[in-house]
C-alpha cells in the first residue's frame, strides 16, 4: 500500500493492512535537534528517517497558492517583523529561547461590546481571494496517486475569533457575553463556508479533506 492507500484506509476506519499511519511535524528549532541527534545530513528528513506518511497541500502541487491582494495591499506595514492578517490583526515575530514565534500583539476587537461593533469591523470577503488556475499540463490523477490532499487554510472557528477578541475577552465573553462571541464566529464561518464552496467548484476532484490546525 502506498502513502494514500494507508491514510485513506484508516480515515474509512479499515483494519490496518499494513500499519497504523503516523506522521511528523516540528518546529524548525526542535526539527533541527532531532536531525543533529538522529545524525542526518543534508537532503535527509526525519520523516523519511522513520518511514512517517505524509499529507500535502494542492497549493504545493501546482506551485501557487490564494492571495489577497487588494487586502494585503491596505494592511501592510513598514515595521520590521510586523504584519497584520487578514482579520486586522497585528502580529510580531517575538523571540523566546532560540524560538521566533508569530504572536498577535494587537485584537481589533478587544474592545467590541456589542454585535453591531462586530458587524462594523472590515471583514473578508471570498470574493476578494485570488485562487490560482491550474496550469494546463498538470495532471491530478498521477500527482496524487500517492498523496493525500489537505486543505487546513480557510477553517479557524476558534483560532481566528480569539485573537480577533483577544484569548481572555473571548472566554470572559463566553460567558458573559455569549451572543459577541457567536457574532464574530458566524462572521468566520460566512467566509469559511464561502472560500470553500469556491475551492470545490474550482478544483474539482482535487482536495481529499479539510481540517482546522
Amino acid at each position: 500500500m502506498n502513502n494514500r492507500e494507508i491514510l485513506l484506509s484508516t480515515i474509512r476506519r479499515e483494519p490496518p493492512r499494513e500499519r497504523i499511519p503516523y506522521t511528523y511535524e516540528a518546529r524548525h528549532e526542535s526539527d533541527a535537534r532531532f536531525r543533529e541527534y538522529l545524525g542526518l545530513g543534508e537532503g535527509e528528513s526525519v520523516a523519511e528517517y522513520f518511514g512517517c506518511n505524509s499529507f500535502t497541500s494542492l497549493w504545493a502541487g501546482i506551485g501557487a497558492g490564494p492571495s489577497f491582494p487588494e487586502r494585503s495591499e491596505r494592511n501592510k506595514t513598514d515595521e520590521p517583523g510586523v504584519s497584520i492578517d487578514i482579520w486586522g490583526c497585528r502580529r510580531e515575530m517575538i523571540q523566546a529561547g532560540d524560538a521566533i514565534y508569530s504572536e498577535v500583539t494587537c485584537s481589533p476587537l478587544a474592545n467590541a461590546e456589542s454585535i453591531a461593533d462586530v458587524e462594523a469591523h472590515d471583514w473578508p470577503t471570498p470574493d476578494e481571494v485570488v485562487f490560482p488556475d491550474m496550469p494546463d499540463n498538470f495532471d491530478l490523477a498521477a500527482w496524487k496517486a500517492d498523496k493525500v490532499v489537505l486543505e487546513m487554510g480557510f477553517l479557524g472557528p476558534f483560532g481566528v475569533p480569539w485573537g480577533m477578541l483577544g484569548l481572555e475577552k473571548m472566554m470572559l465573553d463566553l460567558a458573559m457575553n455569549p451572543g459577541l462571541v457567536e457574532a464574530v464566529v458566524a462572521k468566520v464561518e460566512e467566509f469559511t463556508y464561502g472560500c470553500l464552496e469556491i475551492l470545490f467548484d474550482k478544483y474539482p476532484g482535487a482536495i481529499d479533506l479539510i481540517a482546522e490546525a
